[in-house]
């Protein structure tokens, strides 16, 4: 996990090489309140934690050049702190996979409404996500080292009536063939200097927000010059 900024480096701990140290985490002495009183009575009075400090290349889209760790893996000849940098850096992707199942495949917003429809809801995107990578994974057996998650969608949705008219076995698993074939020639390209901003692109509209029921909600009459509260007004101060 990455440490936080606030913790100072322990001036006692053993050096393990360049950015690599060794230092004793003590327990706190009180409990925090998110912690039960038994597990908190379970735990050892200190750890040894390894603590990696390794460079980020700037180019490759993170904001920060430089990130400190802390791992249990406490031999360097087991894992480097090259490989645990690596191995942390390689989280960005989960995100990039959550987008996928956010934006790409709209679980953003859920249309259900009661607590077990939502969990069906959650349990259906994650199917056809599971679904598409393992197409996605054929894919790559062709000799694509990363297709597109959104032209697979794209060619799935092309390429199923005909799948699914096909008359015999044969002619569907060549069809199934086929598909695999024009998902592998979809590769997203290598773009280590591409940035992606936390923006929107469109403007919100002038409306209110309907925070309460709709036979409560009483709109106001100058909903031309009606701004939201979470809009801001950015300047170029320092």
């Amino acid at each position: 996990m990455r440490i936080n900024s606030r913790r100072k480096a322990d001036p006692r701990a053993a050096k393990l090489g360049k950015g690599d140290r060794l230092e004793c985490w003590r327990k706190p002495n009180t409990r925090p309140k998110w912690v039960a009183a038994c597990d908190y009575a379970k735990m050892p009075d200190s750890i040894a934690i390894r603590v990696v400090t390794v460079a980020v290349d700037s180019g490759a889209g993170f904001r920060t050049t430089e990130i400190t760790l802390a791992a249990t893996v406490l031999d360097p000849e087991e894992m480097s702190a090259t490989e645990i940098g690596s191995l942390y850096l390689d989280r960005w992707k989960v995100e990039l996979f959550i987008d996928d199942l956010k934006t790409t495949l709209g679980m953003a917003v859920l249309t259900s409404r009661s607590p077990a429809m939502i969990r069906r809801e959650l349990l259906v995107h994650i199917i056809a996500y599971n679904l598409l990578r393992a197409l996605m994974t054929c894919g790559k057996t062709v000799g694509c080292e990363n297709p597109s998650f959104k032209g697979t969608i794209d060619r799935l949705n092309h390429w199923l009536p005909t799948v699914l008219s096909a008359t015999t076995a044969k002619l569907r698993k060549q069809l199934v063939t086929d598909l695999i074939e024009m998902i592998a020639e979809d590769q997203v390209p290598e773009r280590p200097f591409r940035r992606e901003p936390r923006a929107v692109k469109r403007r919100p509209k002038p409306h209110q927000l309907l925070n309460k029921p709709r036979h409560e909600m009483v709109e106001i009459s100058h909903r031309s010059r009606y701004k939201k509260a979470d809009q801001k007004i950015i300047t170029n101060s320092p």
